[in-house]
């Protein structure tokens, strides 16, 4: 396996490349089964979380694989990221969910008073 970098002489150099050429060397290798891309259905307590900001995975795909679930919730956070976990309110919900994993009576109510994240004004982050 060969790979081109244009990062040779950057501070961190070729470092991401070369750990990935060991992942792919160890990874396993074989065919993907025929359901592998198939919805998951579950009756299992799940709690899907999203960020109305998600570029990556926006909220649409936690709709979709809610639509496998019969004991599902799917909170969106308002003005959220990626990472709509590091909000108050959703890790307080996570919280109570991890330590009674059941969807009826779960305390959701703050999630519509979550205020949108603030800008990043430079790389450490919002003015406070």
């Amino acid at each position: 396996m060969s790979f081109d970098s244009q990062d040779q002489g950057t501070i961190l150099g070729d470092s991401f490349l070369e750990v990935l050429k060991v992942q792919c060397g160890i990874w396993p290798r074989g065919e993907v089964d025929k359901q592998f891309h198939q919805p998951v259905a579950s009756a299992s307590p799940v709690l899907l979380l999203s960020g109305d900001r998600d570029p990556v995975t926006p909220p649409a795909y936690g709709d979709q694989a809610l639509a496998g679930f019969s004991n599902a919730l799917h909170l969106v956070a308002r003005g959220q990221g990626h990472n709509a976990i590091i909000n108050q309110c959703i890790r307080g919900i996570v919280e109570q969910f991890i330590l009674q994993p059941v969807i009826a009576g779960l305390d959701t109510d703050c999630v519509d008073i979550i205020a949108p994240a603030p800008f990043f004004t430079s790389l450490l982050g919002p003015d406070p």
